[in-house]
């Protein structure tokens, strides 16, 4: 009874074996004899791998992939680390899963343009190709066409893995379209662009957002978007505004994609991640006036002020200054030390200006413009400018109005 017991436990485990080797795939050895020409480096999608010459001309690199989608077309490279001339490079790739390499349909010839330094072909995976992971051989040898199997004399051979992909949408964000550079600080809407990138139509996706590495939300978004198609996203509100004493670094906004018509990839992976960075104004200011001393003046040298506010969040430590009398520009200057915070105006001496007496009697034309506020560009130059006008206070004596040489034009001037 023990004995037919082990029988037919040995008979079960024979089965095991025999089921699990009929689900495993067996490809055919490959070897050379001498190492001479030899693969240093292979290059395509995720694979970047760089090795020396393997005893016995193989190597087992199975455990490097890369995705490859159907019907999109990737570049391979592979480099010879020691060419000849007449050397020659192939590649295949198992699209049926059947642990062959078919020399008919499942293999690309590499070129070389550099005398055998570096090999290159486009590989696009017919759609007929099974989904799912499967053997890629490359073969390198001398002076023939490298065989998917058995022994050659000179050269290598690698096996890589690839995991052939049905094509999937590609969905990117291209563009932030609010806030809108130049703004103020403040809440505002942020909105970006969504782009269907190839012929899958694009029907949903994960959207996730996040400013300064905080997520601010996750979105779920359903549509039906075709090639080059896009729709403006609403995303959320966000407060960019800054702490008094902050360093004001620019807000970085970053925009992540998923989850593409389900899949847990889309064909591109490469533009799934928008990101970008903005800020707010934080250097502007303007000159809103210009005066003399504040208890008024005559004719002759006198001292004069420009008014300059800082609309900026950032505080205003220095300012160039160019200014005009009657349209002759005046000596400009650039003024520093200063700390003037937002909303706050200061006057700041310019320099000295020779007044007189006009005849007829009227004010001097000034031209005040700001720029370089912290020395850098004004962020927004069009409130830069003031223009306006001042004058000599009028001393006790004759003044005439009309005819030649008066003082005033006109009775209502001289009021």
């Amino acid at each position: 009874m023990l004995k037919k017991l082990h029988i037919l436990l040995s008979l079960i485990l024979l089965g095991l074996s025999v089921t699990n080797f009929a689900f495993s795939q067996s490809y055919c050895t490959v070897s050379t004899s001498v190492c001479d020409e030899y693969i240093s480096n292979v290059s395509l999608g995720d694979i970047n791998n760089s090795s020396g010459c393997t005893s016995g001309g193989y190597a087992n690199y199975t455990d490097k992939s890369t995705a490859l989608i159907k019907g999109k077309d990737y570049t391979i490279k592979v480099t010879n680390g020691n060419p000849w001339s007449s050397d020659q490079c192939r590649l295949w790739i198992d699209y049926n899963h059947d642990g062959a390499f078919d020399n008919s349909s499942e293999y690309f010839t590499l070129t070389s343009s550099d005398g055998a330094a570096t090999f290159s072909t486009t590989i696009n995976v017919p759609a007929t190709a099974l989904s799912g992971t499967t053997r890629m051989r490359i073969g390198l040898i001398y002076a023939s066409t490298p065989p998917p199997c058995n022994n050659s004399i000179y050269g290598e051979y690698e096996d890589y893995t690839v995991d052939l992909r049905d094509p999937t949408p590609d969905a990117a964000f291209t563009a932030l379209t609010s806030p809108v550079v130049p703004f103020s600080v403040g809440v505002y809407p942020v909105k970006a662009v969504l782009a269907s990138k190839n012929n899958i139509v694009l029907q949903k996706c994960t959207i996730t957002w996040a400013v300064n590495g905080v997520v601010q939300g996750i979105l779920n978004w359903t549509g039906n978007l075709k090639k080059d198609q896009t729709e403006e996203i609403y995303l959320g509100n966000y407060s960019f505004t800054y702490p008094e004493g902050s360093s004001y670094n620019p807000f970085k906004i970053t925009i992540q994609v998923s989850n593409v018509n389900g899949f847990p990839f889309d064909s591109d992976p490469t533009n799934d991640l928008f990101s970008q960075s903005i800020a707010p104004t934080l250097n502007d200011c303007g000159a809103i006036g210009f005066f003399g001393p504040a208890e008024g003046f005559g004719p002759g040298v006198t001292q004069v002020r420009a008014r300059v506010k800082n609309y900026a969040p950032k505080p205003l430590s220095s300012v160039t200054i160019n200014w005009k009398v009657d349209g002759v520009a005046q000596t400009p200057v650039t003024l520093s030390g200063l700390y003037i915070k937002e909303g706050q105006y200061q006057d700041l001496v310019v320099g000295t200006y020779t007044f007189y007496n006009k005849t007829p009697l009227g004010p001097f034309d000034v031209e005040v413009v700001t720029s370089n506020p912290n020395g850098v560009t004004d962020e927004d130059q069009t409130n830069d400018k003031y223009v306006g006008g001042i004058g000599p206070s009028l001393v006790s004596g004759v003044y005439y109005v009309g005819g030649m040489n008066a003082h005033f034009n006109d009775l209502a001037t001289a009021m």
